[in-house]
């Protein structure tokens, strides 16, 4: 039997319940640049929306989300649109600077939870 691999993302909002069942009816996510459909007015509210969300995620599903864009970004060359770790990225801009995962700022209960 293969031991189950610990999750990045645990107590992420983007990976619950909620949002699948928003991804469904949307047919995208809600970290997406654009969804079918959707004005530019309408879009940016949204990803707005989204990176405050990401300010309730737990600090290593954050660093963690910051890492996998920036491995991303260094993988294909590009900045992966969307947001990412409360940050938005457009669409279509070349991106050769990696995240910086230490501008991601650690929350009082965090860093408590960290030092434990």
């Amino acid at each position: 039997m293969t031991e189950k691999l610990p999750n990045k993302f645990a107590g992420a909002p983007c990976a619950t319940d909620e949002h699948t069942e928003w991804m469904r009816k949307h047919r995208g996510s809600r970290w997406d640049w654009l969804l079918a459909g959707e004005d530019k007015h309408s879009a940016n509210r949204r990803r707005a929306a989204s990176a405050a969300i990401c300010t309730s995620c737990p600090l290593t599903a954050r660093k963690n989300c910051a890492a996998l864009h920036a491995e991303l970004v260094d993988h294909t060359g590009y900045t992966v649109p969307g947001v990412w770790a409360g940050e938005i990225y457009r669409d279509k801009v070349d991106s050769p600077n990696r995240v910086n995962l230490a501008s991601i700022p650690t929350l009082p209960f965090e860093a408590e939870a960290e030092a434990a």
